[in-house]
């Protein structure tokens, strides 16, 4: 064996992994960022893969993304087109439910940088001890939601405690995303508003790569000047102090990019500017159709979109039944989106309902917005049906003349009428002699009397009367009186007669 050559591949082993190891290791249940390069040899399956699901945890042999390993475990980039922030699992082809398959977390951002401990240069005389600058805490940052092709904005006001002698001062804004990036654009300030403003052009957004943005508003510090700069012709981070070498970025992603500026720009002898966290989103133009209800004889329509702050939004129903621009016109309605440039926008539109223009089925609005190189419309479909309603009858005008004192009188089918209270004459009493058993005797007759009372003002006369009790009739002798006879004396008569015609 040729112990030479086994000696040299030790000593070039040792030396390859002396440098690769130079990255962070990665141990179970760590956590790592996006777009950084790490050692993940501690927590690498045997099959050279990593698993992730939705929920966080391993939910049978079936995740929603799986990740091949490829090249060295040593230096390793955690590349944000294939991996998301979450939590990462070992994988060697199905769940391993005794097992501890955890490999590490994924967030968003950068490693945060760990301060070293002051170390002590032994010294005969005092002892020196090395200083490390304390790094202070980050201000609360600002997020910005921009459409790409849209226009953007963002406003930050500078605490009064960062100023210089409370003048204005530089700013510029540092903003890295999956492959685009923004570096060292300079902010405008505003003395009536006292803000610091940067706009996002069309142009400018419609060339950034749809993804999630994080930076910087970097502010100069007390010595008025930019400490660290983009120099766009060497394609560099550069610093005015020739002891910070300048740092090429012709090999780095916008992540790495992101990493070397932080370590520039950090407090130090060399560094005072000031850095204020931002975070940006690009995404794809949209507008959603929220919620709709009738309203008055009118449907109100609300919805969110991701276009700036004032963007006309139309609404039209049944779009297609309408093909002259004048019609067009006329069954368009528009309104403005709400809401800064930090979230969602929303709007809300009113639109008339023509119910002469709406049959009984199914029905469609549209809405839409036309702006820039954008064109969005979205479609939302709505039923119209009927119902048998019992219509009130209508109330009639009556014409009435005004009386004194301004009351009046409501005319009535039936005329009031008003009547003088009568008094019927009573008869006087009279004696009259009737017949009884073939003797006569006297009797008085008697009547009461009907009296008619006064009516009410307001209601029709009503007759009151005492009842006259009818009295018992009483049989008076008359030449016409037939009383009839017993038929046992007619019998007897005929019998007699008929006796005496045979004597005879």
């Amino acid at each position: 064996m040729n112990y030479n050559k086994l000696i040299l591949l030790l000593f070039f082993s040792s030396c390859l992994v002396s440098v690769t190891s130079a990255y962070y290791e990665v141990k179970q249940g760590d956590t790592v960022y996006l777009g950084e390069t790490v050692d993940i040899s501690r927590v690498l399956s045997w099959k050279m893969q990593f698993a992730f699901w939705k929920s966080g945890n391993p939910d049978g042999d079936f995740p929603e993304k799986i990740v091949e390993v490829t090249g060295f475990m040593y230096s390793y980039y955690i590349d944000p087109q294939k991996y998301q922030v979450g939590t990462w699992y070992k994988w060697d082809g199905k769940e391993e439910n005794a097992g501890n398959m955890l490999a590490f977390y994924i967030e968003p951002g950068v490693r945060p940088i760990v301060t070293p401990t002051p170390t002590i240069t032994p010294n005969t005389t005092s002892p020196t001890i090395t200083p490390v600058p304390t790094l202070a805490p980050l201000p609360v940052g600002e997020h910005i939601l921009i459409a790409r092709g849209d226009y953007g904005k963002i406003n930050y006001r500078l605490d009064s405690s960062k100023t210089i002698n409370g003048q204005e001062q530089k700013a510029f804004i540092w903003l890295f995303g999956s492959r685009t990036k923004i570096m060292s654009s300079p902010l405008t300030y505003s003395k009536s508003s006292n803000l610091y403003s940067y706009e996002f052009s069309s142009d400018l957004t419609d060339n950034l790569t749809e993804s999630d943005y994080y930076g910087f508003i970097q502010f100069v510090g007390q010595n008025n000047q930019q400490d660290v700069f983009y120099d766009p012709l060497k394609n560099s981070l550069d610093s005015p102090f020739k002891a910070i070498k300048p740092v090429n970025l012709d090999p780095f992603l916008p992540a790495r990019i992101m990493h070397e500026f932080e370590n520039m720009s950090g407090p130090s002898q060399y560094c005072d500017d000031y850095l204020v966290p931002v975070t940006m989103r690009i995404e794809t133009p949209s507008i959603i159709i929220g919620d709709y209800w009738e309203d008055g004889g009118d449907i109100m329509i609300e919805g969110t979109t991701n276009m700036e702050e004032g963007t006309t939004v139309v609404a039209m129903i049944d779009p297609d039944n309408f093909a002259l621009p004048a019609e067009i016109a006329a069954h368009k309605y528009a309104t403005k989106t709400t809401g800064n440039y930090s979230v969602t926008r929303q709007y809300s539109i009113r639109v008339p309902l023509k119910w002469e223009e709406l049959s009984i089925g199914q029905h469609t609005f549209k809405v839409s917005v036309s702006k820039y190189k954008i064109r969005l419309e979205t479609f939302k479909d709505f039923a119209v049906t009927g119902l048998w309603v019992m219509p009130t009858p209508t109330p009639e005008l009556k014409k009435v003349m005004v009386e004194e004192y301004g009351s009046h009188q409501l005319p009535t089918s039936t005329p009031t009428i008003i009547t003088t209270p009568t008094l019927i004459p009573i008869p006087t009493p009279t004696q009259i002699q009737i017949l009884v058993n073939g003797t006569l005797r006297n009797y008085t007759a008697r009547n009461q009397s009907i009296v008619n009372p006064l009516p009410s003002s307001t209601t029709k006369p009503i007759i009151v009367s005492t009842p006259i009790p009818t009295a018992t009739p009483i049989p008076v002798p008359t030449d016409d009186i037939v009383i009839p006879l017993n038929p046992l004396i007619v019998i007897g008569a005929i019998f007699i007669a008929g006796l005496i015609l045979k004597k005879r």
